[in-house]
């Protein structure tokens, strides 16, 4: 397959750290991998654009959100990956860590930040409503 796909470098990196949250317990479950394609809708990204980063991960480089708003939706995004099996692994959770770091959040907020947004996903809190909430937080 090409490599001539309409993703942006944001967007792969960010479905590259997806993938990387779903290898982190050392199996792919299909409720995963699902959960993955399902974002790649959600974001207009073709199930074939999916594959083409699961498949070149090395093609694929890290980057930074530009904006607060977007890495917050990232790991909103990363938190769904880690959730969607049902059970939490803290392999999962350390690379979920490692990524919002490099997302751009201070360390020290990133336990309490992820444990929120589990409890309220679990919660099913409308996802506008809970960034809203949390960016308010963040910008005080």
């Amino acid at each position: 397959m090409s490599e001539n796909y309409n993703i942006d470098t944001a967007t792969k990196s960010h479905f590259l750290n997806l993938f990387s949250i779903a290898l982190s317990d050392s199996t792919m479950d299909p409720i995963e991998l699902k959960m993955l394609y399902n974002i790649g809708l959600e974001k207009g990204i073709k199930k074939e654009e999916v594959d083409f980063i699961i498949n070149n991960p090395h093609k694929v480089r890290f980057y930074k959100p530009l904006t607060n708003l977007e890495a917050l939706e990232q790991l909103y995004d990363l938190i769904r990956m880690v959730l969607a099996d049902g059970i939490i692994d803290p392999r999962e959770l350390t690379v979920c860590s490692t990524i919002a770091e490099k997302l751009g959040f201070q360390k020290e907020n990133i336990p309490d930040l992820i444990d929120y947004l589990i409890e309220e996903k679990r919660k099913n809190v409308d996802k506008d409503k809970l960034i809203s909430k949390i960016r308010l937080t963040l910008n005080k």
